[in-house]
């Protein structure tokens, strides 16, 4: 995440090498995908939310917002 008022990047979490990631809007919530888990984290303060996992490797992420 980028912080702006000290024109700097700062890690949500240490030791995380995601295949993709999303960040949605609406929660403020940034979505990584890694292996076969998805990962939740809070876009504010970086605390992990909830972990996803999934029987198969998750290769990209996509958000779809229904209207």
């Amino acid at each position: 995440r980028y912080n702006y008022s000290v024109n700097n990047l700062v890690y949500l979490s240490s030791g995380v090498n995601p295949v993709d990631i999303e960040y949605e809007k609406l929660n403020g919530y940034v979505y990584s995908a890694e292996g076969n888990s998805l990962k939740i984290y809070n876009g504010v303060n970086g605390a992990l939310i909830n972990t996803i996992i999934t029987t198969n490797a998750i290769k990209a992420l996509r958000l779809l917002y229904n209207k």
